[in-house]
């Protein structure tokens, strides 16, 4: 009886006099679903679902703008800072904050728009699931601070310019790493707390403890859109995708940054030191002043090989641009022992010299 309340309001004198059909928008995701319009007239767009969508591809075509400038830039050497720029770092920092927001989004038209009862208690484990998931981005990212950065001198320069920075990451910690992205001439852009290699750990570990919120939210968010379809929230296909994104960039970046750990140990060990400066694989540089002596004779000729022993050399120069890290490694510690064997004949000489003498 309560659904047809409203036929009391009903008056017959001037309803029903006009019959017109009318047809139902559900054959398309970015049309309004359940929109009522005249046969033959297009559906109207839902601007929520395009403007969301939109927002995310905005995102991802100025970040692969910004990588084809910096990859343009090696070109022209007034654009060198262009070409130092991450913008991988930028994309996957601000799209991992946008599947945060997408999963509260998800969760407030889950209780507005309630198409099933269970949408309720769907709510409420997802609202205790991201509370419990701020909570946990908010000590990691403070034992982040507390262990690596506080120290720093970015950190006593820049604390109070990365407040923004800071409170966007307690919901996603991922989004720290948009303090290295080198955008430009910013420093706030240019964090340093170890070698590459290292901060590659941290910010890997880091990402990998989001993981824990996009596979939950992402997995109810998928039974909820194949079980009611078109019913579900209509943010539910961009926050499933962006959680997929993030959970395999997160993966990507933790795998990459162990096998740059990997390599920087077997080099550690190679040379037979505690660890390396910043600047160490760039071998061009020159290597102290007994090595930067022998760096002389290198040219910008390619050479074959770097690994090759003393006699079975090919003639022609080593051109250190051309090595990877390990080789680079290896050819400096050939250098390094040939310079301590030259010492050493130069000791036993002079000894030998002081002798005669006496």
């Amino acid at each position: 009886k309560e659904r047809f309340r409203l036929l009391g309001t009903v008056v017959s004198a001037q309803s029903f006099t006009k019959s017109e059909p009318l047809r139902f928008c559900i054959d398309n995701y970015w049309l309004e679903f359940g929109a009522t319009v005249p046969q033959g007239e297009s559906c109207p767009v839902d601007p929520f679902k395009l403007y969301t969508m939109s927002f995310a591809q905005l995102v991802v075509a100025l970040c692969m703008l910004l990588l084809a400038l910096s990859a343009a830039s090696r070109c022209f050497p007034r654009f060198t800072v262009l070409y130092k720029m991450r913008p991988t770092d930028i994309m996957t920092a601000i799209l991992s904050v946008c599947g945060t927001f997408a999963h509260w989004l998800f969760l407030a038209e889950l209780k507005i728009n309630p198409a099933h009862d269970i949408f309720h208690l769907f709510f409420l484990v997802s609202l205790g699931h991201l509370l419990a998931c701020y909570a946990i981005n908010v000590l990691v990212l403070r034992m982040v601070l507390v262990s690596y950065i506080v120290d720093t001198p970015w950190w006593r320069k820049h604390r109070r310019h990365c407040r923004l920075i800071l409170i966007t990451s307690a919901f996603n910690v991922r989004f720290l790493r948009i303090t290295q992205c080198r955008l430009l001439h910013f420093d706030l852009f240019h964090i340093h707390f170890g070698t590459p290699s290292k901060m590659a750990v941290v910010f890997a570990n880091m990402g990998l403890s989001t993981i824990f919120q996009d596979f939950c939210q992402g997995f109810g968010q998928c039974f909820v859109r194949l079980v009611w379809a078109h019913q579900a929230p209509r943010i539910s296909v961009l926050s499933i995708s962006l959680a997929c994104f993030n959970i395999i960039v997160a993966l990507c970046q933790y795998g990459i940054a162990r096998s740059q750990r990997v390599a920087y140990e077997r080099v550690v060990r190679l040379l037979g030191v505690r660890r390396l400066t910043a600047g160490f694989f760039d071998v061009g540089a020159g290597l102290g002043k007994g090595m930067a002596v022998q760096m002389k004779r290198i040219t910008d000729a390619p050479a074959p090989k770097a690994l090759q022993d003393k006699k079975d050399e090919p003639e022609g120069d080593i051109n250190p641009t051309e090595l990877d890290a390990i080789q680079a490694a290896m050819y400096v510690s050939q250098l390094y022992n040939e310079e301590q064997q030259q010492r050493q004949k130069l000791g036993l000489a002079d000894g030998g010299s002081e002798a005669s003498d006496a």
